[in-house]
């Protein structure tokens, strides 16, 4: 049931986790880069209009121009005409007057009674000066206008603003990208870690009934040797203290041995039988101990045997129980590494996935974007996962590595995830931990 849920949460997480965190820049470069086309059209708008603007304004230029020999030749034609006198003298009409109306100056004369008569140098040098100033004012007109038309000119202006704002765009859609790989990478070495701490709290509980199974390996051994040395000791006290009995009736029966040849001499023949009934009594005493040497000897081992038989039955009921424990917890940590796994390839494949969307809304644009956060995600998972690999060494090395000094041991991640062992080892006597390191 545990595994199960486990696999649950891990399939709803990873349900919930299809974008990254960095997917805010992703949008930012594809909303960026849409805008930068949007003015690209914008420019190609300007662009298309120019051409008519140019045509309308070298238009207006060549009228200008036109308006302007127009105005000389009118002047030099009326000059000429109030040189020579060729004014009306009944109507005061030019000459050159009448020929742009397409009459005939000679006709109307001769209608109108008149004749024709010449411009005083007064009249001559007023005519010129008007002439001048209405030239003077196209001339300024024309200038102006061969300067550049103002409505091109605010097209090229506002062509340029666009582009301007367009190399900013870039500039935004270059530190997006930049700003996307540095949430990804803090994000990816977070999770890197809290996912392989949980793998490695899995493997240090696995590794925790693993040396609890060596450890009672060597206990049975020590309860041996403790019995074989206590059987030992408890049947050569049996036998001294059988020996020492011995000893004593002996002394005693030699001791009445004497007492009798003292009596013997007094004639003392009531005491002596007494004696001698002692003496038979303390030889059949001797036998016994003699007998009941072997059988108290067997019985003592009988005892030692059952104690040192109970001892061991735990011992094996214990090792029994840590190798259910050590096949759950190893089990554990092989389905989190391989769900963890998982879920760094998914993860790395969407990465690829909004890499791959800033790419293209970058490429179409002609600006650059950071584009290695996938490689540099997986060369963070590929440094660390060596720290957990390391469970599959013999367990000697693993310890070894646990509790002395390593690479891994300056990691945050490793030391959190298996500091259950190591309060589990410290907690150890010196000769339990011996069995394990050496």
């Amino acid at each position: 049931m545990k595994n199960i849920a486990f696999i649950a949460f891990f399939v709803l997480h990873a349900v919930l986790s299809a974008q990254t965190i960095g997917i805010s820049e992703v949008t930012a470069v594809e909303s960026k880069a849409a805008l930068y086309e949007g003015n690209e059209e914008k420019i190609n708008q300007i662009r298309n209009k120019i051409p008519e603007l140019e045509k309308r304004w070298k238009d207006n230029i060549a009228k200008l121009r036109d308006e302007l020999a127009a105005l000389n030749k009118e002047r030099d034609n009326l000059i000429a005409d109030m040189k020579i006198g060729a004014r009306c003298s009944q109507c005061g009409g030019w000459k050159s007057d009448f020929e742009k109306r397409g009459e005939s100056f000679e006709k109307h004369l001769g209608d109108v009674k008149g004749y024709a008569i010449p411009a005083t140098t007064a009249e001559i040098e007023t005519t010129r000066k008007s002439f001048s100033e209405k030239t003077a004012i196209k001339k300024v007109q024309l200038q102006n206008l061969e300067k550049g038309d103002p409505a091109i000119i605010k097209q090229y202006d506002e062509i340029e603003k666009i582009k301007k704002n367009n190399i900013k765009l870039c500039e935004e859609i270059t530190q997006h990208s930049k700003n996307y790989e540095k949430k990804l990478l803090e994000d990816a070495q977070s999770q890197h870690k809290i996912w392989l701490e949980d793998v490695l709290i899995s493997g240090s509980k696995a590794l925790i009934q693993s040396s609890s199974k060596k450890i009672l390996l060597a206990k049975k051994g020590w309860l041996e040797k403790e019995f074989n040395e206590k059987k030992e000791t408890e049947l050569a006290r049996i036998k001294e203290n059988n020996a020492a009995q011995r000893d004593q009736n002996k002394q005693k029966i030699a001791e009445n041995e004497l007492l009798i040849t003292q009596l013997d001499a007094e004639q003392e023949k009531q005491g002596i039988q007494s004696i001698n009934e002692q003496n038979r009594a303390l030889s059949v005493e001797i036998t016994q101990l003699v007998a009941d040497l072997t059988k108290n000897q067997i019985q003592k081992t009988k005892e030692l045997q059952e104690e040192f038989n109970l001892k061991i039955a735990s011992l094996k009921k214990l090792e029994a129980e840590s190798e259910i424990m050590r096949k759950q917890f190893s089990d554990e940590f092989d389905a989190k590494l391989k769900q963890y796994k998982q879920k760094q390839d998914a993860f790395t494949k969407e990465i690829t996935s909004e890499n791959n969307r800033m790419l293209l809304a970058a490429k179409k644009i002609n600006c650059s974007v950071w584009n290695e956060t996938s490689g540099k995600v997986n060369l963070n998972w590929n440094k660390l996962l060596p720290c957990v690999n390391m469970f599959a060494f013999p367990d000697t090395l693993i310890i070894q590595e646990i509790v002395g000094s390593s690479t891994c041991t300056n990691e945050p991640f490793f030391q959190s995830g298996t500091s259950v062992y190591k309060s589990f080892f410290e907690g150890l006597a010196a000769r339990e931990q011996k069995v394990l390191v050496n």
